[in-house]
């Protein structure tokens, strides 16, 4: 059994946050600043910035994101928001990946709620009858879930074969809690499920890299608090929609888009997984 050096553990921890400086993280202040300022304005004002499914106004499609409902829903967005962000600060200074991870996250902050919007405004609005407006960071946050497995996949420094296929794997994952939750229809379910299976058969070979990455602490300066963090991440992707998908809809005043968070957490998946594509694939 391999020895855990408590000195080693806590230099390689300073070495890493040291890295870490208020200019390199500000992007990551923008929602919990832009949402604070908003939960404190009248409600008039609340209002016209939420996004309006009969009317919207456009700036709505980007600004009701950075509204909510009330403050239950406010701090619940925050409070995840801020867990995830701080994992993603640590990985991506581990990593040195800070400034192109500071992109995705502008990307994602300004085209997420857009994309969200026109979705349901002109595709999906039958599927909101009843609702007046649309609000809230959940879709960003569940983007910032989707970037964990990328987290996870660079942290451990591995070169993957079939890296859409895992992109491909987790969405496929996402699905099943949908599914599992929303719809009764048992061949869907089995056809999902076999394809889970199928692509992770695919996969094996990969799985076996990143296993051995994830368990080879001590090896290439890894210390087991690194890796921990690393396997955090994963863990709270694969854990998360147990939560993000609940079983009752309506809670607390608060209706849960169940849509909003698949759309935040897909977009999150694939826009990370293209983006860092020369950072985790062989070719």
């Amino acid at each position: 059994m391999k020895k855990i050096h408590l000195k080693k553990e806590r230099e390689f921890f300073r070495k890493v946050v040291n890295k870490i400086s208020l200019s390199k993280i500000l992007l990551f202040f923008i929602l919990p600043i832009i949402t604070t300022i908003t939960i404190l304005l009248p409600a008039n004002i609340q209002e016209s910035l939420r996004f309006n499914l009969e009317n919207p106004r456009i700036w709505q499609f980007l600004t009701s994101a950075y509204v909510h409902t009330n403050l239950n829903h406010f701090l619940g967005n925050l409070l995840l928001y801020i867990i995830i962000s701080l994992i993603i600060i640590y990985i991506a200074a581990k990593t040195q990946s800070l400034e192109k991870v500071n992109k995705w996250l502008l990307f994602i902050l300004i085209s997420l709620p857009i994309a969200d919007n026109v979705l349901i405004k002109y595709f999906l609005i039958s599927t909101f009858t009843g609702y007046t407006s649309l609000c809230g960071a959940s879709g960003i946050v569940s983007a910032l879930l989707g970037f964990l497995p990328l987290m996870w996949i660079i942290s451990l420094k591995e070169k993957l074969k079939h890296s859409y296929y895992l992109m491909s794997f987790f969405i496929i994952y996402i699905g099943i809690f949908v599914v599992m939750r929303y719809t009764n229809k048992i061949i869907l379910k089995l056809i999902i499920f076999l394809t889970l299976i199928i692509f992770g058969l695919c996969l094996r070979t990969d799985f076996k890299k990143l296993g051995k990455a994830t368990l080879g602490y001590g090896k290439d300066g890894k210390v087991l608090s690194d890796v921990i963090i690393s396997c955090f991440s994963l863990l709270i992707f694969l854990l998360m929609p147990y939560a993000t998908f609940p079983a009752v809809l309506q809670s607390g005043g608060t209706i849960t888009n169940i849509f909003a968070h698949y759309l935040g957490m897909v977009y999150g998946l694939i826009v990370s997984f293209i983006y860092f594509r020369k950072e985790i694939s062989e070719k």
